[in-house]
């Protein structure tokens, strides 16, 4: 957690983490990933999508560490995913 003083909640949902105090990181490791929009991925998820979202929005199922006991799914905008990692 940040030593800065914030609602995170609030700078998730406005878009302003730039009010909250990290460290910065660069991205090194292999993924394996599925196009998939925002509203496709919250419904396999079983979310709902939130009022400021776009199910729209283009994007990718990510998975780290397939089939190991660390993986996990996420998912990335298009654009993001796409500006950091190069398929292989």
């Amino acid at each position: 957690m940040s030593d800065c003083a914030v609602d995170l909640s609030h700078c998730i949902e406005s878009r302003s983490m730039s009010m909250v105090a990290m460290d910065k990181f660069k991205y090194h490791k292999e993924v394996h990933a599925l196009p998939m929009t925002r509203g496709v991925y919250n419904k396999v998820r079983g979310w709902k999508v939130l009022p400021h979202e776009d199910p729209n929005d283009e994007g990718y199922l990510v998975t780290y560490n397939i089939g190991t006991t660390d993986e996990y799914v996420s998912w990335s905008p298009k654009h993001i995913f796409e500006d950091g990692y190069t398929k292989i």
